[in-house]
């Protein structure tokens, strides 16, 4: 758009230069024949006719022409002398016309054409002046529609691509930890954990992968450290299944005794890997932190000793 308006101001200078060209050319035309002497009357010698012959009036108007010819030297003086007669029978033809006369007339004429011919380029000019106007008004308005058209269109694409997100966030896999447990055995030499993965979403979590660990350690300044791939084969977890995580390590009598005074604490942790329908990766890593007194607890109606799964302060982390 911005081209073509740079083409149409380009063609009204070229008007405006061949407007101001065609005034430049023609004034001195009419200057030169604005200045023009209008021809001098000529009398064919011995045609004058005495005043008894003449009407009266006729008569009157021919004494006061008679009068501004002799003011004039130009005319009336070359009129009074031999050469000025013998011009002026020279100037008359046989029929009686005064040839300058009609050669002036003519030159007149010309100038009359000349003036018509410059009152029709003004008016093609003026026309061309209000087409290129109508033309420029257009480009705008095209310009004008063409941004409420682009407005239109990213409205169109923000509402499609919102749709689009909404539909994901209610079609896709949701996988976090629904519950758990960190417990002792019988004899309370072995400690287990048991943590319940559900899928809340409404598509199955494809590729999934989950890495956990179990560790009794300082109750300050633990790192928890994942590793960046996991070698475990991947599974599929339908929409509102469940998957069970099950550990086990050692525990002696000092760790149990650390743990419920807590200068140590179980730390369980993981990360759960996985792709929606939609082909997005995604993941959870979840950090838990267990220690002080002992409780007893029920699960699956059997009774146990330990602790259930307390979120660590750094918290989970989830796509």
């Amino acid at each position: 758009m911005s081209q073509v308006r740079a083409k149409l101001n380009g063609f009204f200078f070229l008007l405006l230069l061949l407007a101001l060209g065609m005034i430049s050319y023609v004034l001195p035309v009419y200057q030169v024949f604005g200045q023009s002497e209008p021809p001098c009357p000529t009398v064919a010698v011995g045609e004058s006719k005495p005043p008894e012959e003449q009407p009266k009036r006729k008569y009157k108007q021919a004494q006061k022409a008679k009068e501004v010819t002799e003011t004039r030297p130009s005319c009336g003086e070359a009129l009074n002398t031999p050469d000025g007669k013998a011009n002026a029978n020279a100037r008359t033809d046989n029929s009686g016309n005064d040839p300058s006369r009609d050669g002036n007339a003519a030159e007149w004429r010309m100038v009359d054409l000349t003036g018509i011919m410059i009152g029709v380029m003004f008016a093609q000019f003026a026309l061309f002046w209000w087409q290129l106007s109508m033309m420029r008004r257009g480009v705008e308005d095209a310009e004008t529609m063409a941004e409420a058209a682009k407005k239109s269109a990213d409205a169109a694409n923000l509402t499609a691509q919102i749709m689009k997100d909404t539909a994901e966030r209610q079609l896709r896999a949701y996988v976090s930890i629904k519950e758990g447990w960190v417990f002792f055995d019988q004899d309370s030499t072995l400690l287990r954990t048991a943590i319940m993965i559900e899928n809340c979403g409404q598509s199955p979590a494809y590729n999934f992968k989950i890495w956990s660990d179990c560790v009794v350690a300082p109750s300050e300044g633990f790192a928890f450290e994942i590793p960046e791939e996991d070698p475990r084969p991947s599974s599929i977890v339908g929409p509102n299944g469940v998957c069970a995580i099950n550990l086990e390590r050692p525990i002696t009598a000092l760790e149990i005794t650390a743990i419920a005074s807590g200068i140590k604490s179980i730390y369980v942790f993981g990360k759960i890997d996985y792709e929606d329908c939609f082909g997005t990766s995604r993941y959870h890593i979840f950090r838990y932190c267990m220690s002080g007194a002992i409780k007893h607890f029920t699960v699956r109606d059997v009774g146990r000793d330990g602790w259930g799964l307390h979120p660590h302060p750094k918290g989970h982390k989830a796509t």
